[in-house]
């Protein structure tokens, strides 16, 4: 039986991306930069905030003062305006109060920086989620599953009694990597086909209930 849901955020809980499109792409006007389109963020999200940033600079201007630059711009912005266009999804509220009252304990690991993903998780969900990291500063973002771990070992459970959710092929390694099981979540970022490998494949929120809850 499942004792932890550990879930994923942009993508999974919340539809963040167009608050992220328009904070990177105001740091792209500010250094004279193009745009980018909708779509091409949406295939580069789930990487983290410098390999998002990296992604989206032309080789011949892709360097280490650029980036720094982007990613001040990006920070601004963002931290002004996380919460303008971001939503939960379609019954993610309601999920996650069906698991905490079947004794399901819920946490997040993101990579979304771990100031911005406390704040934007207490504004949309109170005190449903037990513990929250987001990127930290001498912490390896996901795949590597250390926060996950880390995690589980807060709230003594063992491996085989969690479950990762995520939309990205990296939640599913993630997972991989944790030795735990994963499920993939069809409502965010990415397609089937980017979730093989994943233990449960899950198109509504009902649907990733049934499976936590069964498990």
């Amino acid at each position: 039986m499942l004792k932890l849901a550990i879930f994923d955020l942009d993508g999974t809980l919340l539809n963040a991306l167009g608050d992220i499109e328009e904070a990177c792409n105001y740091a792209l006007v500010k250094n004279n930069l193009p745009v980018v389109e909708t779509e091409k963020y949406r295939a580069l999200l789930g990487r983290g905030r410098k390999k998002l940033i990296e992604s989206l600079i032309p080789d011949e201007k892709n360097n280490e003062e650029t980036v720094n630059k982007i990613l001040s711009h990006f920070n601004s912005y963002y931290g002004s305006h996380m919460m303008d266009k971001t939503i939960p999804y379609d019954g993610i509220v309601e999920l996650l109060d069906d698991l905490n009252k079947n004794n399901i304990i819920t946490a997040i690991v993101s990579n979304k920086p771990h100031e911005f993903t406390k704040i934007i998780v207490k504004h949309y969900f109170g005190d449903k989620i037990k513990v929250v990291f987001g990127q930290r500063r001498g912490f390896d973002i996901k795949p590597n599953p250390d926060t996950v771990l880390e995690v589980i070992k807060i709230l003594d459970v063992e491996q085989n009694e969690c479950i990762y959710i995520g939309d990205t092929e990296i939640d599913i390694m993630t997972a991989k990597n944790a030795n735990i099981k994963s499920i993939g979540v069809l409502w965010g970022y990415r397609s089937l086909k980017d979730l093989e490998g994943a233990d449960y494949i899950a198109s509504t929120t009902d649907e990733l209930k049934n499976i936590i809850i069964n498990n």
